[in-house]
Parts: structure tokens; C-alpha cells; sequence
């Protein structure tokens, strides 16, 4: 990644270092964990390169391949079509693999019923806060955000695993079909739900739910498969939760709001618009504010500002994908898919349903909560999705 002389970012190809697949002998079926942590300890050099790694972990029986890329050249969907051609490299030598479509500029092709208009007290509280920052602006190198990256993994990222059979995930499907709703309307009905089923949890975490969307078929030009970043940040979904009342009140309250939110492009690219109102050396340092490694009265008002819009619970769900099982002789037994840990204090899950079975990941830390809390938060959740499974079937 470079910078031109305005300081905007590009992607490039030309005198990049060539990709290296790390190879290593499989010990376990939760190793490619351990290895994610380690790659998690070595920084990205930004200027340099490449922006993403191959991790392969080898045994008899079965093998593990991993694809940890950066997340500024890519979001959830983009990875998935880059190891999907991955693997038909590796299956399938000989095949020849059609060329990437070129990427995207999503803010020129926001739709047209958009616009780019802003809430007047919004631009006028960025606007203010613009302003001071550019009075005493600071800009970081790459050594810069090599040490960032230090600091950020000095704890290390945990992640919990719910992981649904082929069975279990058609079932699952099909209620959904029959009440209605959609399969991420039940994931964040009980992502919800679980939170008040934790001593403790619902006093800490508030009824915010906030899902990433897919933004690949709203814009102009279609990006196709190619690989970039084609997902709304977070769109907020005001849906009032009642704990005491049943599952099935709640998720429809959550799957009329959330339908509402997702039909709206306005509320879709309202994130967006709002990040490009900011100075982008301020988004920067509200990494470094977060990690102790700036003291600024600008940022740490940025930082606290976006601390109180983020608490909550968050769904990433790349939803159901047409994702190969068979790659000349090898064969796909499941795909996982882990979204970067939140910066906040967040109830994070990612989700992926390809290979016939849906796969979540909880990604979280201990400095914000225990593993105890997070084991007993996932189960249930697990409950919560097998209650509902259960719903009208006896």
C-alpha cells in the first residue's frame, strides 16, 4: 500500500514480495487457532507487503488451510472467493482461473437515491472536531502501525466455535421459512436472548444490535467477485427487547426492524457517508488513543464518543454461500470464518453457512470478558437456536 501526494491510500501490485504458503504439521483439530495467534504477532509492513498469508497445516487424515489477509484490501466475501480460488489452484493444477474484476470506488458508486446529505449536528460536531485536530494534526508512518499491531497483541484475540451439522443447519432453515423470518433474525434474536441468561452480562452489554451488510448488489457498478472492501461498517437496528417476554415476540420485533433497516440504501450507506466526513489521520489515531500510544484531547473525545455508538452486539453473517465441497481430490469438510475482534467492548459473532453447515465465531478478549463468560454466553446461544429449532416439531 502506498500513499500519493494528497495522502490517499492505494493498493498496489508492482514490487510486491511473492507469496509463501507456511506449511506445518497439523496437532490438533483446533491448531490452525494457535497458528492464527502467532500470525496475529508478526506485523503487516504496509508499504511493503503483501497484505495477506497462506498457512497450511498437514496430517494424515485431514488438513487445514488458512487465509489471514489484512482488512483493509478485503472484507468477509472477498476472502471467501480468494480461497475458494486458492484450493482450485491447489485441486485442480491445470484449471485456469478467470481474471479478478477491477475493484470498485464505493463512494462513486453510491446509489443514486442516496445522496450524500448528512444530519446537520452530526456535520457540524465532525466539522468542529475536524477542525481542532488539524490545528495540531498527527500523521504515522508504517513503523508506526508496526508497533501498533505490537501493542494491540500483547493480548492475545480468543475466538468460540458453535458449529451446526447439515442437519441441524437445514432444520434451522426451514423453521425459519415457516415462521417467516430470517435465519440472521434468529442468529441476533439470540444473540440477545443469551446475553440475559450470563450473571451479570445484561448490566455490562445494552440492547444495541448492530449487523454488517452486504453492499455488493446496491451499488452502480457491480464489483462481481472481485476482492475489496463491499460491506457497511455497522447499520444499527432499533429493536426494543423485552426479556420477559418469549423468543418468538422478540425475533419478530427483531426481523421487522432489521428488514426495515436492510430495504433502506439510506440507512445501508449512512455509515459510510459519515466516515468520509472525518479526517482520515483522525481514524487512524483512534487506533493508537484506544492502545495508549497517543495522548491527545481530540482523539480521546473521538475515542469516547465511539466507545458509547459501539457497545452492544454486533452480527457479521457472510449468510449461505455456494461454496464447493470438492476440489479435484480434496474435499471440504467445513469453512470458518473469523471477522477482526472488535475494538470495543462488543458481543461479536461471524458467521458463514457453506459446505451445508452453518459455522459462528465469537472473537473477543480477556481484558473484556472471561473465557467462563464467553463459554457460558455461547451456550447459550446454542440453546437459544435449538429452542427455536424445536418450536411446533413435537
Amino acid at each position: 500500500m502506498i500513499l500519493d501526494r494528497e495522502g490517499q491510500a492505494w493498493l498496489v501490485t508492482e514490487r510486491v514480495p511473492d507469496f509463501e504458503l507456511q506449511v506445518y504439521e497439523k496437532r490438533g483439530d483446533t491448531d490452525w487457532l494457535e497458528r492464527i495467534s502467532e500470525q496475529d504477532l508478526v506485523p503487516f509492513r504496509m508499504n511493503v507487503g503483501p497484505l495477506v498469508r497462506f498457512i497450511l497445516l498437514t496430517s494424515e487424515s485431514s488438513s487445514d488451510l488458512i487465509l489471514y489477509m489484512h482488512h483493509v484490501m478485503s472484507d468477509g466475501l472477498s476472502a471467501l472467493y480468494v480461497m475458494e480460488d486458492l484450493l482450485s489452484l491447489i485441486g485442480e493444477p491445470g484449471k485456469e482461473l478467470p481474471p479478478l474484476p477491477l475493484p470498485v470506488d464505493v463512494v462513486k458508486n453510491i446509489p443514486p437515491n442516496v445522496g450524500r446529505h448528512t444530519p446537520g449536528i452530526e456535520r457540524s460536531v465532525m466539522g468542529r472536531m475536524n477542525a481542532r485536530w488539524r490545528k495540531n494534526k498527527v500523521t504515522f508512518s508504517d513503523d508506526d502501525f508496526v508497533k501498533l499491531q505490537e501493542k494491540r497483541y500483547e493480548e492475545r484475540d480468543r475466538a468460540i466455535l458453535l458449529s451446526l451439522t447439515v442437519a441441524e443447519t437445514s432444520a434451522l432453515t426451514e423453521k425459519c421459512h415457516m415462521k417467516g423470518v430470517t435465519v440472521n433474525s434468529v442468529l441476533l434474536t439470540a444473540l440477545l436472548t443469551a446475553k440475559y441468561a450470563v450473571p451479570g452480562l445484561a448490566e455490562v452489554i445494552p440492547d444495541k444490535l448492530r449487523v454488517v451488510v452486504n453492499l455488493r448488489d446496491k451499488l452502480t457498478e457491480d464489483p462481481g467477485r472481485g476482492c475489496g472492501y463491499y460491506a457497511a461498517g455497522v447499520v444499527p437496528l432499533h429493536a426494543r427487547f423485552n426479556s420477559k417476554k418469549d423468543f418468538e415476540h422478540n425475533l419478530l420485533t427483531i426481523h421487522s426492524e432489521a428488514v426495515r433497516k436492510i430495504r433502506d440504501d439510506k440507512e445501508l450507506f449512512k455509515d459510510l457517508i459519515s466516515t468520509e466526513m472525518v479526517d482520515p489521520d483522525l481514524l487512524d489515531a483512534l487506533d493508537f488513543e484506544s492502545y495508549g500510544m497517543l495522548e491527545n484531547q481530540v482523539t480521546k473525545r473521538f475515542q469516547e464518543m465511539m466507545a458509547k455508538m459501539s457497545g452492544g452486539v454486533a452480527l457479521t453473517n457472510l449468510g449461505r454461500q455456494d461454496f464447493p465441497e470438492q476440489f479435484g481430490d480434496l474435499k471440504v469438510r467445513k469453512v470458518i470464518f473469523l471477522a477482526p475482534t472488535p475494538l470495543f467492548k462488543v458481543l461479536l459473532a461471524s458467521v458463514l453457512t457453506a459446505c451445508g453447515c452453518l459455522q459462528a465465531a465469537f472473537l473477543y478478549r480477556e481484558s473484556s470478558f472471561s473465557t467462563q463468560v464467553m463459554k457460558e454466553y455461547v451456550n447459550a446461544v446454542e440453546r437459544s437456536l435449538r429452542d427455536f429449532m424445536a418450536i411446533d416439531s413435537q
